[in-house]
């Protein structure tokens, strides 16, 4: 897939130590890669990305509010923004367990599910 800079994925965990490795395992050239620890700021970062903005992974259970939540105020500033939520929780039994990925979970996992999120992204435009 040739190179898109303007899809932009946004990774949101409330460990620092957490988001600072996946953004470095999950660098890809089909996309760039912007990590957060609040909800508050991926939302003041999709709301200054605009349509740039293409995936938005989040663990669910962030400190300041709950993964569909963020993804509800999300779609307002981005209403083709798609979502992946991360859990050391099941989420299995819910209307989320098709957009989940379980932690632990190996990277590669993880940026598959990325790609493959991008790609439609970027076909639904």
């Amino acid at each position: 897939m040739p190179l898109a800079p303007e899809a932009v994925v946004l990774l949101v965990d409330d460990e620092v130590l957490i988001v600072r490795v996946l953004c470095r395992m999950l660098e890809h050239p089909t996309y760039t890669i912007i990590g957060g620890h609040t909800a508050a700021a991926a939302l003041q970062a999709i709301e200054k990305l605009g349509r740039h903005a293409r995936v938005l992974v989040t663990d669910y259970f962030l400190p300041d509010m709950l993964g569909d939540e963020l993804e509800r105020r999300a779609l307002r500033h981005n209403p083709k923004l798609r979502t992946v939520y991360v859990s050391g929780h099941d989420l299995d039994g819910t209307e989320l367990r098709d957009r989940f990925v379980s932690k632990p979970f190996h990277y590669k996992e993880l940026r598959e599910r990325i790609l493959k999120e991008v790609q439609q992204a970027l076909t639904d435009c």
